[in-house]
């Protein structure tokens, strides 16, 4: 983690965030955190002993749910702007910067998928990530995942924004598991078919064509 993600989740009084690097650096000292320098990058980790000890603490005093609330909030203002920046010239940046943070995206989408409202703001900031789970083709099995699990979760939302999801997951997977879209596709036309969305039955219709074309599958819609 940076200074600026611990400043965002652990600020709080009587802790203020001008007292938060203090107290990193107390911990760097005692061997309890381990700073990583990086050229001009800092980040932190804690040891494994020391996050497990720091969850139960959590746990025991009550915050445990909402110091997950601020981490994913931090984390999804950190993905919708490298989303900005993902648009700019600055892509090999945010590649990296985002490739530093998958462990916190991971962990930010996972309590995000607990509640419908947690999916349904997460499904747009995925979505704006699409760049990244292209560019990083290792990336593109977490770009289906989340994607597929917040159109599933995501309930509160429009069919069509849920259908497009899935349509994104379908050309995220298609290239290497055909038999992973073909699934996906037809989620999406389950979905379009319970729902009188138009524009929700035009992606399903569109993600069911994607799998014809590459699968020649006669059982798939191609209109």
């Amino acid at each position: 983690f940076t200074l600026e993600a611990a400043e965002a989740v652990v600020a709080d009084p009587p802790v203020d965030a001008t007292d938060v690097l203090t107290l990193v650096i107390a911990l760097v000292r005692k061997s309890l955190v381990v700073a990583d320098a990086d050229g001009s990058r800092r980040r932190y980790r804690l040891l494994e002993s020391m996050r497990e000890f720091s969850w139960q603490r959590l746990a025991t005093a009550g915050e445990l749910a909402s110091r997950r609330d601020r981490h994913r909030d931090w984390v999804l203002a950190r993905m919708r702007e490298a989303a900005v920046g993902l648009g700019c010239s600055v892509v090999p940046t945010w590649l990296d910067v985002l490739d530093d943070d998958l462990p916190n995206i991971e962990a930010a989408l996972d309590w995000s998928m607990t509640s419908a409202a947690g999916a349904a703001e997460a499904l747009p900031v995925i979505r704006g990530l699409e760049r990244y789970w292209m560019a990083r083709g290792v990336r593109r099995a977490h770009g289906v995942r989340w994607s597929a699990a917040a159109a599933h979760k995501a309930i509160g939302l429009p069919a069509s924004a849920r259908i497009e999801a899935l349509l994104g997951a379908v050309l995220l997977v298609i290239w290497s598991d055909l038999q992973a879209a073909r699934t996906l596709a037809r989620e999406a036309d389950r979905l379009a078919d319970t729902s009188a969305d138009a524009l929700g039955r035009a992606y399903a219709d569109l993600a069911s064509a994607w799998v014809h074309l590459f699968g020649g599958d006669p059982d798939e819609r191609s209109e």
